[in-house]
């Protein structure tokens, strides 16, 4: 469906959704149209009613449990066609209300279709128009005829009635979800203004500080204490800098649906100690005052397990920056359990920093959305946690985050994984 989206690069209002709700509006038309029916009595129309009744109780549990909307799409448009061939048939052809019924039928495919695929069902509703106007003209008995004035027009109003209502009902209820929808691209668009401002600060304050201190290194009578901390300096800022445009990178792919999960048999344990070494080692250069710990939930000869190695280091890295941006001073812990009960892993990354409002966190894996007090000078560009909550998800894992103000906060994601009954190789030391 064409439509505004939302942050989340989907509608508010599914397909599926609509098509729900387009069936309970045609339920509710073909019961009143059952009652209308049997107080005119008439009967051939009433069996019609009260079959196709039947047939959208199907149609609406199929759209329920099905996982191919494509068909459910196709079957949903062969329903509308036979629902309105039935009733011109059996509801006196071009005398009665079906003629302005198909501009029931023009509307909702109108709203439902992308446009390639609208120019090919209105052609073959016209098609269907015209064979039924031509075969009633040509055949005299093959639509009924009215035999009283007064049924024609209670008919007619009758069959008004029942369609405009609930489908005044019905398009007032889109409006509302339209105005909603415009809401929302109204906010994400706010904050893409406000993601591109950050990301052109983030990039231009490493690259400077790059290319003043290697200007700087290069006098030679610089001492080899202020030689190494500009040299840690440019390495710092390198850092910063290739993790902006790895987020970019990502956040470009996931959005693209472009990006794949590669598993193999690794050791978690080692995938552990490789992220402990790399953060033990820049919160020393930069001087810290943070303590780094990690827990291993299973021993390492049983911890070799099926998971994407990259992945997996990458969501740990993420939130442990995360948890070092937030936090000035303290501990971080991170690590893993294994969930008795289920064949996952259940991870964390837990800080004694500053933690987050209770009023962000909804939000807190939106994109472009961060956490980020101004006062405390921290950077950050809301990419981070939604690329997380992305990987989480593409690898069918769960992510969630209890925080408390000023005590920190408590990053969990669940990753089901298989687990070999080989032994692990040993450890490095």
């Amino acid at each position: 469906m064409n439509s505004v989206i939302n942050p989340d690069g989907e509608r508010i209002i599914s397909s599926r959704i609509y098509t729900n709700y387009v069936t309970l509006l045609f339920m509710v038309l073909f019961f009143l149209g059952i009652l209308s029916n049997y107080f005119t009595d008439l009967e051939p129309s009433m069996w019609v009613s009260f079959s196709l009744f039947l047939l959208s109780i199907v149609f609406l549990i199929l759209n329920r449990y099905s996982k191919n909307h494509f068909l459910i799409t196709a079957i949903g448009f062969v329903f509308l066609l036979v629902t309105y061939n039935l009733y011109f048939i059996y509801n006196f052809g071009p005398q009665g209300p079906m003629v302005y019924s198909s501009f029931l039928l023009v509307c909702l495919i109108l709203y439902y279709s992308q446009k390639e695929i609208s120019v090919i069902l209105y052609s073959i509703l016209i098609a269907n128009i015209i064979l039924l106007e031509y075969a009633a003209f040509q055949l005299p008995n093959f639509t009924a005829n009215y035999t009283d004035m007064q049924i024609l027009i209670i008919d007619h109003i009758i069959s008004l009635l029942l369609i405009f209502i609930p489908f005044i009902i019905f398009f007032k209820t889109l409006i509302s979800i339209h105005t909603r929808e415009k809401i929302i691209a109204l906010e994400s668009t706010k904050l893409k203004t406000s993601f591109l401002t950050n990301t052109s600060h983030d990039l231009r304050a490493p690259v400077n500080s790059i290319l003043s201190f290697s200007d700087l290194i290069r006098n030679e009578e610089l001492s080899k204490e202020e030689l190494n901390r500009y040299t840690n300096i440019i390495s710092s800022n390198s850092h910063q800098l290739l993790t902006l445009v790895n987020d970019i990178f990502d956040i470009s792919i996931i959005e693209s649906k472009n990006i794949n999960i590669h598993p193999q048999y690794v050791n978690i344990n080692e995938i552990l100690e490789d992220v402990y070494d790399n953060f033990k080692r820049d919160i020393e250069v930069n001087e810290r005052n943070i303590e780094l710990r990690v827990h291993f939930g299973l021993p390492f000869t049983q911890s070799i397990i099926y998971i994407d190695p990259v992945r997996i280091k990458q969501i740990l890295t993420n939130l442990i920056q995360n948890a070092i941006k937030h936090t000035p001073e303290g501990a971080i812990i991170f690590g893993y359990d294994k969930d008795m009960n289920k064949d996952e892993l259940v991870f964390f990354v837990k800080d004694t920093g500053y933690g987050i409002p209770d009023d962000q966190l909804e939000n807190i894996f939106t994109r472009y959305v961060t956490n980020i007090d101004a006062s405390k000078k921290i950077k950050g560009t809301g990419l981070g946690l939604h690329i997380t909550s992305s990987l989480v998800a593409l690898m069918k894992g769960k992510i969630w985050v209890k925080s408390v103000i000023d005590k920190g906060s408590m990053f969990y994601f669940s990753i089901p994984i298989e687990i070999s009954n080989s032994d692990s190789s040993s450890h490095k030391n």
